[in-house]
């Protein structure tokens, strides 16, 4: 038997990668047949014998008398051991990235596009012995990697462990992953075996991947996807303007050991970071006001609305001016898929699908002011536009306003004096609601890859028979 293993090398949990990103798999290919005892010791008692034939034959020839009988090799050659039998032939392997779309046929209609939504089988060999990565899985293929060859005829002998290093690197242009209602983006990376005279079995290596949103628009080098862009030069430009150059020799470079090393494919997801962490930190300090017909409700400060997933949002709530009493708030974190408009079935079908994540009640009756804390969870997908659906985030904002005035509490200036106020035994409310769009970004995908825990965990081993 042999054992297939293979590892994606990011994180102890849920690979997760950004677009651009470079995959790095490790695939060993073990031999689980071991050479018996028995086996063993019949090894070893045959290279004593051939030991033994070796001196004995040197005395032979050594001899006086050259008619002496020299010992022939054929009864050692009959206890030879047969290594074709313990030998194991793989014909071949492979490995391919692919995206995985399912949508809901009932209310989306893919886009006209047919070089990507082509949902007609290509042509190619279906036999059990050809290649497949997408064999059994629900929807259609929006994106596949060119397989990439790993080894032909590799032949294992008993214990023996050989093991291969897969590259590919992700577009830019990818959907991230996502569980909607209306249409689910997954990802695995494939990898496709043959033993000799066997079929071709599968193993298949789910990961996540996060999307940036217009990410472009910071770095040159994620909308210039030939990567012409050059840091290097970018840097030495910033050096030539601001340095003296007769002062030092500009043919010496002193060697930052700090500085991660620009080749090893880092330098661009460290300038993604960094762009995504000027972006949620940046203080943009904001003021709501909301009321109704009959006057104003509360003031809402916001010091941003750019988020990273696994922040905490923080609001503060300012009931001095409320012209109408507001005995409760909920603040409730949602996110709604929506449908692209040439992708409806119909156009009278409601286009988007609300989901809660996270939801905080306070009764604020009396109060003057008054805060909110609102977790987000790490396992959700940041905002994103595709072809087919759009992911879009908000704080969903629940008032319940008394429709009949409330005596306020008559306050003494003496503290010792004890004052108590009982509410009325029913109090008619009025719900009025409010929504605060906000924009949900990526976080450290080597975080991410030691937080998120996925439902479907599958196996990272294949047994071939």
């Amino acid at each position: 038997m042999i054992e297939v293993e293979a590892d994606i090398l990011r994180g102890s949990c849920t690979p997760v990668f950004f677009v651009g990103e470079e995959i790095k798999c490790e695939i060993k290919f073990r031999s689980l047949t071991k050479i018996s005892d028995a086996k063993i010791q019949e090894n070893r008692n045959l290279k004593m014998s051939e030991s033994m034939f070796s001196i004995l034959s040197n005395q032979s020839l050594a001899s006086s008398s050259p008619s002496t009988p020299i010992f022939e090799q054929k009864f050692f050659n009959k206890r030879e051991t047969r290594q074709d039998d313990e030998q194991f032939t793989i014909v071949w392997s492979c490995a391919q990235i692919d995206c995985n779309c399912y949508f809901d046929e009932s209310k989306v209609m893919l886009p006209k596009d047919p070089l990507r939504y082509n949902t007609s089988e290509k042509a190619g060999d279906s036999s059990i012995t050809s290649f497949q990565p997408n064999k059994d899985r629900l929807g259609i293929s929006i994106f596949s990697s060119k397989p990439k060859i790993l080894f032909c005829n590799l032949v294992l002998g008993p214990g023996e462990e050989k093991t291969f290093v897969y590259n590919e690197k992700l577009p830019y242009d990818l959907a991230p992953t996502f569980r909607g209602q209306f249409a689910r983006y997954s990802y695995k990376l494939t990898i496709g075996v043959q033993k000799l005279n066997g079929s071709t079995q599968l193993l298949r290596l789910p990961f996540r991947v996060y999307s940036l949103m217009d990410f472009d628009k910071y770095i040159p080098s994620m909308a210039n996807l030939a990567g012409e862009y050059d840091y290097n030069e970018k840097r030495d430009s910033i050096v030539s303007q601001t340095a003296d150059i007769d002062s030092f020799d500009s043919s010496y470079e002193l060697q930052n050991p700090f500085k991660i090393n620009e080749k090893n494919g880092y330098e661009e997801l460290e300038f993604a970071l960094q762009v995504l962490e000027d972006l949620t930190a940046r203080m943009n300090v904001s003021h709501y006001s909301v009321a109704n017909h009959d006057g104003k409700i509360v003031k809402i400060t916001m010091v941003k609305t750019n988020f990273k997933i696994g922040d905490k949002i923080i609001g503060f709530l300012d009931f001095n001016e409320a012209q109408v009493p507001c005995v409760e708030f909920k603040v409730t974190l949602q996110s709604e898929e929506i449908i692209s408009e040439e992708c409806r079935k119909k156009l009278s079908q409601h286009p988007s699908n609300v989901n809660s994540h996270f939801e905080l009640k306070e009764h604020c009756l009396f109060l003057k002011k008054s805060d909110f804390t609102v977790q987000i969870p790490v396992n959700t997908t940041p905002t994103f536009v595709s072809d087919i659906v759009s992911l879009r985030w908000k704080l969903h904002f629940e008032f319940a306003l008394s429709k009949i005035g409330i005596q306020q509490i008559q306050r003494s200036n003496d503290s010792a004096i004890s004052v108590s106020w009982r509410p009325p035994n029913s109090l008619p409310v009025e719900i009025i609601s409010w929504d605060l769009p906000i924009v949900l970004h990526p976080f450290d995908p080597f975080v991410a890859s030691d937080l998120i825990h996925s439902s479907n965990q599958e196996s990272n081993n294949l047994i071939l028979n």
